[in-house]
């Protein structure tokens, strides 16, 4: 199974929050599939699913969300697990790294 948890800060506005879970709900339905939001909180979100499709909507999803200006500042933490292959992962630092892009693929002709 995979899971992807992330909590909100509880210093967010409720507009901000309320924004966000519609954001995620958007970005998890995406060409790799449909994932639903199964917390009851709206300060949490939780998105899991069991087959490749569910995989791949949620690496989407993950980029996606991780991707928008102004979300990453208002997350607590953000982790995936894949069952088959633990430990669970911080999203957050993960996609923090810097990618060095090499010089012949930053132009594009």
């Amino acid at each position: 199974m995979y899971k992807t948890t992330i909590k909100i800060k509880n210093t967010v506005p409720e507009k901000k929050v309320d924004a966000i879970n519609i954001l995620a709900d958007k970005l998890f339905n995406n060409r790799g599939g449909i994932l639903k939001n199964i917390s009851k909180d709206k300060y949490t979100l939780i998105f899991e699913g069991e087959d490749e499709g569910a995989f791949a909507c949620m690496g989407l999803g993950n980029l996606d969300l991780y991707a928008i200006e102004g979300v990453k500042e208002c997350i607590e933490s953000w982790t995936y697990i894949d069952t088959d292959e633990p430990p669970e992962e911080d999203v957050l630092e993960a996609l923090s790294i810097p990618v060095n892009i090499p010089k012949r693929f930053k132009k594009v002709s």
